[in-house]
């Protein structure tokens, strides 16, 4: 056989187009609503061309409607002029190919007429979400319905932004997908406190995203990203070892430490951590060994680490506390919980970011706040002082390829606009891994 083989799957594929061209038409007014069936028109003369949807559409134009409120499957069908017979085994077979349900008011559905004075409808096509979609043609004998999928690309993306509110604003007012926030909090909230940020801090990211058509699919990874926050700017580079993935600095440490940044979600630091502090309840001066903040009550607190819960229990000034041994060195504790966390008991072994109890005032406390403690070798200190331990590093035997790839990304992260938006194939990403 020769290079070129028949592909039997495309010949049906042509052969059915063939047929269903000596279909019905139906007449599409110019701009208006479809018009009625005409048993006598055909498709002759109309040579093959493949749309975005991988019809023939040469010889056709293309028009777009609106779903009116309460309107259905049958009801589009009827202002076509489908006969009876044939709509309703169209819509049998769309039922298994989609939740008829779906159908709904503003999504809209495009209909293919044929060129000139007697313009007709061939088909119909509908998309029931950005990655498929639906065609509908029908004849005398062989309605048919059947559902392909878009052509998916991963593209990269390069963005950039200044943060005037938060973070989250900051990515939907770029026009960015917010997962990306997500995504930028899970690098880098060891490191930077989100709940914190300053007006003017900025990140810079590149990222993969897959997109069908011009429509956005979802956030593939991050590949790279870099953090400003109050003056220091970090870096983190994408790397996979062994299957594993993790995000470092360009010295392959690892972003992930041994403690996050805050144990909560918090609206302010109402107090820090001082020696000398007037008591807000008992109105003297006394050490205040820990850091406070101000919370709606019930917002979930988890632990900052891994560790073995010591003690869950109240006491009069603490209130309902949670204290939790992480290793010989670093001991933390919550107090003034409203309630902890199901389970949550002496003895229990937790792990990072797990939720141990619930923001509250119990004990002595003027309002609903966490008060946040931190030990190191059996002494309070104040956690801000500390210098954050990273945890499991890059092995060595990858530094050579890993600081080969940041080379390459280092420029293309500096390089990054913080007023525009830059689009590049996937092909073009520096993808850091050990298969």
């Amino acid at each position: 056989m020769g290079k070129a083989t028949l592909n039997l799957a495309y010949i049906s594929r042509l052969l059915a187009k063939l047929i269903l061209a000596l279909g019905l038409f139906l007449s599409c007014g110019e701009g208006g609503a479809p018009g009625e069936l005409s048993a006598t028109d055909s498709l002759a003369g109309i040579e093959q061309a493949d749309s975005a949807y991988g019809m023939d559409v040469t010889g056709l134009e293309e028009q777009t409607y609106t779903i009116a409120s309460g309107q259905s499957l049958s009801g589009i069908f009827g202002q076509l002029g489908v006969p009876d017979t044939s709509a309703r085994q169209l819509i049998s077979q769309a039922d298994t190919l989609m939740d008829l349900r779906s159908l709904k008011a503003g999504h809209t559905y495009r209909v293919f007429c044929r060129s000139g004075p007697d313009g007709k409808p061939v088909c119909m096509v509908y998309e029931p979400n950005p990655r498929s979609y639906l065609v509908f043609r029908w004849s005398d004998s062989r309605p048919e319905v059947y559902k392909e999928e878009k052509a998916m690309r991963l593209v990269q993306k390069t963005a950039a932004g200044i943060i005037t509110q938060s973070l989250y604003q900051t990515v939907v007012d770029q026009g960015l997908n917010p997962v990306l926030c997500y995504r930028l909090d899970d690098i880098f909230k060891w490191s930077v406190d989100f709940f914190a940020l300053a007006k003017g801090d900025r990140f810079r990211v590149v990222y993969e995203e897959w997109m069908a058509d011009s429509i956005s699919l979802g956030i593939e990874r991050i590949v790279a990203a870099s953090f400003l926050h109050r003056g220091k700017e970090q870096f983190a580079y994408r790397f996979e070892q062994a299957g594993q993935v993790g995000f470092y600095d360009a010295l392959g440490q690892s972003m992930k430490t041994r403690f996050l940044k805050a144990p909560l979600e918090y609206s302010r630091i109402s107090s820090k951590f001082s020696k000398n502090r007037m008591h807000p309840v008992l109105k003297r001066v006394k050490p205040h060994l820990g850091t406070d903040y101000a919370a709606p009550h019930g917002t979930p607190i988890v632990t900052v680490a891994d560790g073995v819960v010591t003690e869950a229990r109240f006491a009069r000034g603490n209130g309902n506390y949670v204290k939790v041994k992480h290793d010989g060195t670093y001991t933390t504790q919550y107090l003034h919980m409203s309630r902890f966390a199901p389970g949550i008991r002496s003895g229990m072994r937790v792990r990072q970011g797990q939720v141990i109890g619930f923001v509250g005032s119990t004990g002595l406390a003027t309002g609903p706040h966490l008060c946040y403690r931190f030990w190191k070798n059996g002494k309070q200190v104040d956690p801000f002082r500390e210098q954050p331990q990273a945890t499991v590093p890059l092995d060595s035997k990858h530094m050579g390829i890993f600081k080969a790839g940041v080379d390459t990304l280092s420029p293309v992260l500096l390089s990054i606009s913080f007023h525009e938006n830059l689009v590049r194939e996937a092909s073009q990403t520096v993808q850091l891994y050990i298969p």
